[in-house]
């Protein structure tokens, strides 16, 4: 890497970093392989430390770097540029797959929800729930939170190891004795909460699509609430309308 700060430059410090580290770490290190520490990059540099972690911070937005919490900053991969269709039900896993990523997933809360913690706008219907929490990961990176509330007619027969199996609505037509459903989406934007942040590796405020998904049977009977938080430099949400015939 080349080590050497040009400070007559019009162009701050932090963004001759960025650009030195950005082409350095690409030609020198693999993907998954640990880059030197804010510590070592301030002496080979020889420039301040809020420097240094302005510039790893701007490349982990970027997503080619991921930090994992002490173990160190690790050099990813370019995020993606995913675009997710919305004019059917179909689970993210499939999105990414067509976008050419290999995706994993992973169950990291699953639980029953009391009264307490059940979403408003549906303690009218049901007063539990099935909660289970789903992140989806590609390289080295989450670029989807999923947080799924079930109704408790479907939860009582869905288990975790269903849910690490299969997406859930390749689930629903096994129970839904009406197997056509309907799904209603909210799409919004704003700082993800900071529990999300953390899932995610982002730097502290940042922004995050919210698709909000409320999914019911043809004779209105609710199937599930969903809250997926995706990353906002990764996805861009996308649909198809006809105009009808006049």
């Amino acid at each position: 890497m080349n080590q050497h700060l040009d400070r007559s430059n019009a162009k701050a410090l932090y963004e001759q970093l960025t650009l030195e580290l950005r082409e350095g770490l690409l030609n020198q290190f693999e993907v998954g392989e640990k880059i030197p520490t804010e510590d070592e990059l301030v002496k080979l540099y020889n420039t301040s430390r809020s420097t240094v972690r302005r510039a790893v911070e701007m490349l982990a937005n970027e997503g080619l770097l991921v930090r994992r919490q002490g173990k160190g900053t690790f050099l990813s991969r370019k995020l993606p540029k995913i675009v997710h269709e919305m004019d059917s039900l179909r689970p993210f896993v499939e999105t990414f797959k067509e976008h050419g990523e290999s995706p994993s997933t992973e169950i990291v809360k699953y639980a029953w929800l009391g009264a307490t913690d059940v979403p408003d706008h549906l303690k009218p219907e049901f007063d539990t729930s099935l909660f289970f929490r789903q992140i989806y990961k590609s390289g080295l990176s989450v670029h989807v939170v999923a947080d799924v509330y079930v109704a408790p007619w479907i939860g009582e027969v869905v288990s975790k190891r269903m849910l690490e199996q299969r997406p859930i609505f390749e689930i629903y037509p096994e129970l839904v004795d009406d197997a056509e459903l309907i799904s209603t989406f909210t799409v919004s934007c704003g700082p993800a909460p900071a529990e999300i942040i953390s899932i995610m590796e982002l730097s502290p405020g940042a922004v995050s699509l919210l698709l909000e998904r409320d999914t019911i049977t043809q004779d209105n009977k609710v199937v599930d609430h969903a809250r997926l938080y995706l990353r906002s430099d990764v996805y861009s949400l996308r649909t198809t309308l006809r105009s009808s015939n006049l």
